[in-house]
């Protein structure tokens, strides 16, 4: 965090006036940023039992492209997406060249035809699934077992009064910081509105997966495929002790990442 600008030649005192303000030593108040200045979520998270992968779409060096490098145009695809967090698992990866979304100047574009990432192991027993989605797609799912089943979370339809999650044992949804509860129809309205929203999808059960698939319901695929900006940001241990400061500092960083990539 940056210091306060304090005059040259001057020191402050122990107290403050009455409104709160730090005082010079001769009773000056002193200029402090306000509101002070939050630090950068991402060292944080990384520090976090509970943060199991991370990912950091801003960060190009992170990124490979199916042919090799890092992404620099935004027709550049994603090949490999690498976990923040050092020596674990995890990196996100495209089935094959033609199923990788694109990167656009750091958000990351999903075609709505076949593009997914995945890994093929699970990371823990129970999880938290954090992204964040910005579009207008009728149809789609967020995660879903990499395996042959029709497991998955967070999924949506317009006009469908399907449920949002199945195979995932009872998870909870809390879409920008308020918790949610409905059908597909209602996921759909409450995301699919061109805005990008945060999605945190709590307590999902991997009990009866097989690694994890971002952008489709990897076993039906076709209508499920994700059209829009879909930008993965952690995977949290939901029964690690600090969970809840974790969940926190997720949101934190999914929020900067929209502010920064002006999404």
């Amino acid at each position: 965090m940056p210091s306060p600008t304090i005059p040259e030649g001057r020191r402050l005192s122990l107290s403050a006036d009455r409104a709160g303000r730090a005082m010079d030593i001769d009773g000056t108040p002193v200029p402090f940023p306000n509101p002070l200045p939050l630090p950068p979520a991402l060292p944080y998270l990384l520090s976090y039992q509970a943060s199991l992968a991370v990912w950091d779409v801003r960060d190009a060096s992170t990124i490979t492209r199916p042919t090799g490098g890092n992404p620099a145009a935004p027709t550049d695809t994603v090949g490999t997406l690498r976990n923040q967090i050092d020596a674990a698992a995890f990196d996100l990866l495209a089935p094959t060249a033609g199923q990788a979304p694109q990167w656009q100047n750091g958000a990351i574009d999903f075609g709505g035809t076949d593009d997914y990432l995945y890994f093929a192991t699970n990371p823990a027993a129970v999880v938290d699934l954090i992204c964040v989605y910005k579009g207008t797609d009728s149809s789609g799912c967020l995660w879903s077992t990499n395996g042959a089943s029709n497991r998955y979370v967070g999924g949506w339809g317009d006009g469908s009064s399907n449920v949002v999650s199945s195979g995932a044992g009872a998870p909870s949804y809390v879409i920008d910081g308020t918790a949610f509860v409905g059908t597909f129809d209602d996921l759909h309205s409450a995301i699919a509105d061109g805005q990008a929203h945060v999605i945190e999808i709590r307590n999902v059960s991997l009990s009866v997966w097989a690694g994890i698939v971002l952008g489709t319901l990897k076993n039906l695929g076709g209508a499920f495929y994700v059209l829009g900006k879909l930008l993965p940001i952690a995977i949290l241990n939901s029964a690690a002790a600090d969970i809840a400061v974790a969940r926190k500092w997720t949101k934190r960083l999914a929020d900067e990442i929209v502010t920064d990539l002006g999404l």
